[in-house]
């Protein structure tokens, strides 16, 4: 099979996602692309929720509209596992592909560092402040 220059998703790569769906199961990649991606993660949540819903309005049973919502997740996940996989592939050797490993590895962003106060803001004196100090 030929393989177009823009390809990024190869069958292989489906296959490892789906087996992190199988080992892992859809709502726990839905809570760490939530960490990763929040407005992602959020869009993903809702609008399976909506669609799985609408087989509720329609009659479905409790757990018919559950298993929607579940497969749609599972869906997505797969499809977004094998992505980043696929750009894994194209940008491995770079530091764009070490960002992408991070994410494939689950591994949590690293904490931002805090400015000191005295960076962040000039030091304003409170009323209580200068009380104590006897000022008025």
């Amino acid at each position: 099979m030929i393989k177009p220059h823009s390809m990024l998703v190869e069958f292989e790569m489906i296959a490892a996602a789906k087996a992190t769906l199988a080992e892992r199961g859809p709502y726990p990649l839905l809570e760490q692309l939530a960490k990763q991606e929040p407005a992602l993660g959020q869009y993903v949540g809702e609008a399976a929720m909506i669609i799985a819903g609408k087989t509720a309005l329609c009659g479905a049973p409790t757990e018919v509209t559950r298993g929607v919502h579940q497969d749609l997740v599972g869906l997505v996940m797969v499809c977004l596992g094998a992505v980043r996989r696929g750009t894994y592939e194209v940008w491995q050797d770079t530091e764009v592909g070490a960002c992408v490993v991070a994410a494939l590895d689950d591994c949590e962003p690293k904490p931002r560092r805090r400015r000191k106060a005295a960076q962040s803001a000039p030091a304003v004196d409170t009323v209580e402040q200068k009380d104590k100090d006897g000022q008025s």
